[in-house]
């Protein structure tokens, strides 16, 4: 999915209730918070700690707090007037009260002050709660994919 900036910036309001931290590199708590937001394994801490490095120069690695609690994260990387939003993810506890639609307001605002004017995204299209607020939001599907599963023999 894809979005301007300025639609960002036109469907959300200014700050709201939330703290928010943005970092240059994913130091060991966000990568920690993420891992256990995400409900992963730290077996796969290593290896994020090596994903996360090797991005480019121009990324970010945002948290965003309610009352002191991390409410949700993400990271954005901007190369060639384009940003890309990935590791999306936000607490269950803290759904519903506007921290992903803050949060994407955050990741607007670094990628224009980064020479960004134009965001992307992907979504699994399953999950309706994330799809519906990207599209309020002002993203739009530009393409679908999907991943071939091989089913195998249970012996029925």
């Amino acid at each position: 999915m894809t979005a301007s900036c300025e639609h960002i910036f036109e469907r959300t309001a200014g700050r709201s209730g939330f703290e928010y931290e943005v970092i240059p590199d994913a130091d060991d708590r966000w990568i920690r918070n993420f891992i256990s937001l995400e409900g992963f394994s730290m077996d796969r801490y290593r290896a994020y700690v090596h994903i996360f490095s090797a991005i480019g120069p121009r990324k970010a690695f945002v948290t965003i707090k309610e009352n002191g609690e991390t409410a949700g994260l993400a990271s954005v990387v901007a190369e060639r007037g384009w940003a890309g939003i990935f590791n999306v993810v936000i607490d269950p506890v803290h759904r519903r009260k506007g921290a992903a639609q803050q949060l994407m307001r955050i990741l607007a605002e670094w990628a224009a002050s980064n020479g960004a004017n134009e965001m992307y995204l992907q979504v699994v299209c399953a999950n309706a709660p994330a799809v519906s607020l990207y599209r309020k939001l002002g993203f739009h599907a530009i393409s679908k994919h999907h991943y071939r599963v091989l089913k195998h023999d249970t012996g029925s």
